[in-house]
């Protein structure tokens, strides 16, 4: 079809072509996001916040458990293909790093945002989402749009930010404006689109 084309007539019916493209890429993205929680709530089912271990993870000190599950992270991801049972793995790390959060109520979070591992900026997430704040408003809307280039990460980076946008009162003009060039990039139809666009229309 021409892409200037907006609507045709077809059997008598008046198809508006965009809303309908529109409403199509939102459906997507909505279970896209449901499955990633869906996920999150079923590996809930193998972790126990009152255990001395974390899922097999001996607890010797904090730093060195944040250690262990981001590599175990960054493991997964190089080891593995591209695909559900790789984002299960996933999304079963994140829920070991927000029990973890649960209990470390201190962590330098500006230091793993701005580290170079995937994995602890994963576990920044996780720690945000657990204890969110709106002091973390400006370094991790900057990590998400510059930082972040797995469409993991960031999906958890937004997930993050809809908890911290819920602390904020007050929401500057340049946040807002990198979010929403951000959100241009993303591909349509996404679970990170559909987030960060609920994210939007609460902040406008």
């Amino acid at each position: 079809m021409q892409p200037l084309i907006k609507t045709v007539e077809l059997l008598g019916v008046k198809i508006e072509l965009q809303e309908l493209q529109k409403q199509v890429d939102e459906a997507r993205g909505a279970a896209a996001s449901a499955s990633r929680q869906a996920g999150l709530a079923i590996s809930a089912f193998g972790v126990s916040s009152s255990s001395p271990a974390i899922a097999g993870i001996e607890s010797s000190s904090d730093e060195a458990t944040i250690d262990d599950l981001a590599n175990e992270y960054e493991n997964i991801r190089a080891t593995q293909p591209s695909g559900n049972a790789r984002t299960a793995e996933m999304t079963s790390v994140v829920r070991k790093m927000m029990e973890l959060a649960q209990r470390l109520k201190t962590l330098d979070v500006y230091k793993l945002l701005e580290t170079g591992s995937d994995g602890k900026r994963l576990y920044a997430y996780a720690y945000i989402y657990v204890w969110p704040t709106q002091d973390y408003l400006g370094i991790l809307v900057k990590t998400i749009t510059t930082r972040e280039d797995t469409p993991f990460g960031q999906y958890w980076g937004i997930q993050a930010l809809s908890h911290v946008i819920t602390k904020a009162s007050n929401i500057q003009l340049e946040v807002k404006e990198r979010l929403r060039m951000f959100w241009n990039r993303l591909p349509r139809g996404t679970d990170r689109e559909y987030e960060l666009n609920k994210i939007l229309k609460v902040i406008e």
